[in-house]
């Protein structure tokens, strides 16, 4: 062995001899897992303290003064101490009492459970457990009492014999553990800040309460790395012996360099213990003690099995590395080198997850058919994958397998997109990808142009639609229809009724003054209704229609006057014009007009026979025709019409 030490220049100034010296006392039966403890560095003032210790009172049935304690069964031994339920009589409280073994009683022992006992005291932390006293009993014999723990050891846990406190049976997974680690460097990040180093973490120095709480236990070899603690605490650096649990050891431990121990050794042990979270077993192993302790000397690299994951095997290494300027800087980074494994761990179950969503897409995209129920299926499959890659990546932005899950994903949803016309909807995605592509920009040029044809198309239709919708502005129509059937039917009547007292004659001024005035109501009822009547070609077909009406009207009261026909008989002729415009209504526009008019016809045969009545059957006619037209723009009666003057609805282009 010391010619292989010999070939390692960061171990040249290692006092090698002395080395083997301690190995030649190490007895051959020592537990590799077992603290080896080391009473010779402790302060000489340690010895004399029992006599400054106050009295603890034990109640005994024969013990006269109040007590303050009441001991009970032993719950755990070590190397040293033994631990032992117990209750504080003062508080009503359970605690538990820690001592030197009976077997192990002597002075060495007696300093190292009062160092032990002022360390501890010295530390508080929620993952350390609190002293409540230090005092001794009446056999001189120190007494350290400590808060109560009900939980598993941690090394119960690891090896399968125990499952998760509080768990409901619940086995320990590794995000478990590493989370459990996770806690003990809070409470190893604390002790360093107080310069003090354990010097013996393990999964058995370790307790995991009911509630998930963790506590790093068994400060008995730890030491300090502060000379301002010189008389008070043990110093690192006079460290003459062995301490610490063998199969953890970091180098500088094994080899007893006092001076080179500090936080750098505690985060070698940090490592051991992740070592065995993931392995199962102590990273230093052998038949003897001295074939552990030279493991623990060499400290080479460990090969893990291709189940563990990756990220922690460096974490291992690197932890545990001969090295100490090799190791993690602090007991904080390598907390977070955890915690960053841990988002790592998340980042690709999320990504493996988000995978799955992916393929189910990709195997709907294939499938033949565009209905309803696929559509909503591929959008909630595309949406939760890529959900779970942006996730993914928020973890843990270097997750590679995320990246490309996300980019394939979005790629492949912007193909359908293009497939499915939506223009927007693949733009907005193109934009999303995590790494951008130009090989989507010319097809997005193409859509976009072929959507604009087909909405001017559609435009383009759905104007034509409009402009034969009767739909439109049919409500003015009625309204206008209305009260032009009320004036034009209580006019002729009124007329009828001064002409037969003998008051005034109807003649052609008069009926073309009323041919002016009608004109005038047109106009001023356009003007209003001008937004809805306008738009569209029914309407304004319409109005032209009524413009030459009048027009006509205009123009043959005008002719008659000129060629001196009598009146009445230009009455009939009147009834002529209406028939026919009515008929051009009906041929054009809407069928059912029809009926207004033949009623001008019958009024036309009728003044015929019964001249005398002519402003009657004009008023009936009027009256009656546009009521027809009143009637046939209601709501309800053009949409009967519609499949007569639309066969075929005109949609928007998909």
């Amino acid at each position: 062995m010391r010619s292989f030490l010999l070939k390692r220049p960061e171990l040249e100034k290692t006092d090698l001899t002395n080395f083997e010296s301690l190995l030649a006392g190490i007895p051959e039966d020592q537990d590799s897992c077992t603290t080896i403890h080391n009473p010779q560095l402790l302060p000489r003032e340690n010895t004399s303290q029992i006599d400054e210790l106050p009295f603890l009172a034990i109640a005994r049935p024969d013990a006269l003064p109040p007590a303050e304690l009441e001991v009970g069964g032993e719950l755990a031994k070590g190397g040293m101490g033994a631990v032992y339920s117990a209750r504080q009589l003062p508080l009503s409280r359970d605690v538990v009492v820690k001592m030197v073994r009976p077997d192990k009683k002597s002075p060495k022992m007696t300093a190292q459970l009062l160092s032990e006992s002022k360390l501890t005291g010295f530390l508080e932390h929620p993952n350390i457990v609190p002293v409540h006293q230090l005092g001794k009993n009446d056999q001189e014999q120190p007494m350290l009492v400590m808060k109560r723990i009900e939980g598993v050891g941690w090394d119960e846990i690891v090896s399968g014999k125990k499952p998760i406190p509080g768990g409901k049976g619940k086995v320990a997974t590794l995000e478990w553990h590493v989370k459990t680690l996770i806690q003990v460097c809070h409470a190893v990040e604390y002790a360093h800040s107080e310069d003090i180093i354990h010097r013996d973490i393990k999964p058995s120095n370790v307790m995991i309460g009911e509630f998930g709480e963790v506590y790093l236990l068994d400060w008995g070899v730890a030491v300090s790395v502060n000379e301002v603690h010189r008389g008070i605490l043990p110093l690192a650096i006079d460290s003459k012996g062995l301490a610490g649990s063998p199969s953890y050891m970091a180098p500088e431990m094994a080899l007893v360099d006092g001076p080179n121990l500090g936080p750098h050794t505690d985060i070698y042990l940090l490592g051991a213990v992740l070592h065995t979270i993931i392995t199962g077993k102590p990273p230093h192993l052998g038949y003897t003690l001295k074939d552990v302790l030279f493991k623990a000397t060499v400290s080479a690299p460990k090969e893990y099995e291709a189940s563990v994951p990756r990220v922690l095997a460096s974490v291992c290494n690197k932890a545990m590395h001969v090295l100490r300027t090799k190791r993690f800087a602090s007991a904080k980074d390598f907390r977070e080198a955890l915690e960053d494994f841990l988002r790592y761990r998340e980042s690709v179950r999320l990504s493996s997850d988000s995978l799955m969503h992916f393929a189910e897409m990709e195997q709907l995209l294939s499938l033949h058919g565009d209905e309803p129920e696929k559509k909503h299926l591929i959008y909630e499959q595309f949406n939760e994958c890529r959900f779970g890659f942006k996730h993914s990546l928020e973890i843990w932005p270097e997750n590679k397998s995320a990246t490309k899950g996300l980019q394939d994903a979005v790629e492949r949803m912007i193909w359908y997109e293009i497939e499915q016309e939506d223009h927007k909807a693949a733009s907005l995605l193109v934009a999303e990808l995590p790494m951008p592509k130009r090989e989507f920009q010319e097809p997005l040029r193409r859509l976009a142009r072929k959507l604009a044809k087909k909405e001017a198309h559609f435009k383009s239709l759905q104007q034509m639609a409009n402009d034969s919708d009767l739909m439109v502005g049919s409500r003015i129509r009625r309204v206008a229809a209305f009260f032009i059937g009320l004036l034009w039917g209580v006019g002729p009547l009124l007329v009828y009724f001064f002409e037969t007292q003998g008051h005034f004659w109807w003649g052609h001024v008069r009926f073309l003054y009323s041919n002016f005035g009608f004109a005038t109501l047109l106009g001023i009822v356009v003007f209003l209704g001008r937004t809805t009547l306008l738009r569209s070609k029914a309407n304004r077909q319409l109005i032209s229609l009524l413009g030459i009406l009048i027009l006509v009207f205009i123009s043959h009261r005008l002719t008659v006057m000129w060629l001196e026909i009598p009146f009445r008989k230009t009455i009939i002729l009147e009834f002529v014009i209406f028939f026919h415009f009515m008929g051009a209504l009906a041929v054009f526009f809407d069928r059912r007009l029809l009926i207004s008019a033949l009623i001008y016809v019958m009024a036309l045969f009728a003044s015929a026979f019964w001249p005398d009545y002519i402003f009657v059957f004009m008023a009936v006619a009027h009256t009656s025709g546009m009521g027809v037209i009143t009637w046939a723009w209601t709501p309800q009666a053009l949409v009967q019409l519609q499949p007569i003057l639309h066969p075929a609805k005109t949609e928007h282009p998909s």
